[in-house]
């Protein structure tokens, strides 16, 4: 029998034979709830390995197409890295940056283990994936900083983001809606707060350190005896 992190994972493959789902969750200990709604610059944080697939270029087209009072109030953060073979990914982004003029909006970020200083700084974040994600841990994480999260409307994302509840859904590969759910947030501070505040609830009700260990050895033991 096998075992899906999340029910689009499952759906995907399609199998005959049985199957169970067993949600993702958290790897480390949930933060403290906090108050993200601020003033200042409003940071928008993509983690994730640049590549074909994490949208990081449509990201950085939403912001190109702010009118430019509002990206003056926007900074967005690429966090990651490439494969050793795969350094055109991050060339393309640069110069799509530079060519953009988005030189002082957008910054490049090596990877880190540690996300917790980035997600601390920021006031949403993005998940603008082109192709499904299993699960989508990265939204998750930002639920559990109380941040809301913008994500592709596609696989795993679209089951945790539920629609001005913890987030906003958007097509996948489509930067003028992901710009227009940018401005959704940066317009209204006290609805992008709440949004993150519905996301820590969510993720300390389901998604806990541990939970999901625990709910795999049981169903191991369903499986094995």
């Amino acid at each position: 029998k096998l075992c899906f992190v999340s029910a689009a994972a499952q759906q995907a493959f399609a199998l005959s034979n049985p199957s169970r789902v067993v949600e993702n969750a958290l790897q480390s200990p949930l933060p403290p709830q906090r108050n993200t709604q601020q003033l200042g610059v409003f940071c928008l944080l993509l983690p994730g390995r640049y590549n074909a697939i994490k949208g990081q270029d449509i990201a950085i087209e939403a912001v190109a197409l702010l009118p430019k009072e509002q990206r003056l109030l926007v900074h967005l953060k690429l966090v990651g890295d490439v494969y050793a073979d795969q350094h055109h990914f991050r060339t393309r982004l640069q110069s799509l940056i530079e060519s953009r003029g988005l030189t002082t909006t957008v910054s490049l970020h090596p990877f880190t283990q540690d996300l917790a200083p980035y997600y601390a700084q920021a006031s949403a974040v993005l998940c603008p994936s082109v192709q499904p994600e299993s699960f989508g841990l990265v939204a998750l994480e930002g639920m559990a900083h109380s941040l809301p999260v913008i994500a592709s409307e596609i696989g795993g994302l679209a089951a945790l983001v539920q629609p001005r509840v913890n987030g906003l859904l958007v097509p996948p590969g489509d930067a003028k809606a992901l710009c227009a759910a940018i401005q959704t947030l940066l317009t209204a501070p006290e609805d992008a707060a709440a949004m993150g505040k519905a996301g820590y609830r969510k993720v300390k009700q389901y998604y806990l350190p541990g939970r999901f260990e625990n709910d795999f050895r049981r169903y191991a033991r369903e499986v094995f005896g």
